[in-house]
């Protein structure tokens, strides 16, 4: 089984140094557009449109860059999110599986007669079905 050990803190931190990242390099983006626009109002020629031709070219690149990084931003958010489930699911069925190895340890009463050990088995699996389902009634899944 695959273990990542990566916190949850980190990935968020993360999440969001991208996120501030994208959005200042928009603000310098559309800034320099502004710039731009003003020096091509009195730039004419050739030179002026191969130069604004250019600049056009590294603006696009820019805001496909922006946006690469919001959504690196989003998909490690996500991926958070999906640890800080998991990590609760995993507490959950631990307690889950605490009670049914303590239900499977106790000695059975005398009056009771003993069950197989298929028997024992198929309740242990009824328990956590049932364990399964108070989980994803709990997160609204179910």
């Amino acid at each position: 089984m695959t273990r990542i050990k990566v916190p949850i803190e980190v990935l968020l931190s993360v999440s969001d140094q991208f996120d501030h990242a994208s959005n200042q390099l928009k603000m310098i983006n559309e800034n320099l557009l502004r710039q731009i626009f003003m020096l091509m109002s009195n730039w004419y020629g050739q030179r002026g449109d191969l130069f604004q031709t250019d600049f056009k070219t590294a603006y696009e690149q820019m805001n496909v860059t922006i946006e690469r990084m919001h959504v690196i931003s989003q998909e490690l958010k996500g991926i958070a999110v999906r640890f800080m489930d998991a990590d609760q699911l995993n507490e959950f069925m631990g307690e889950q599986r605490m009670e049914l190895f303590t239900k499977l340890s106790t000695t059975n009463n005398i009056s009771e007669p003993s069950k197989s050990f298929l028997e024992k088995a198929g309740d242990v699996a009824a328990d956590f079905g049932s364990g399964v389902k108070k989980a994803l009634v709990i997160w609204g899944i179910h």
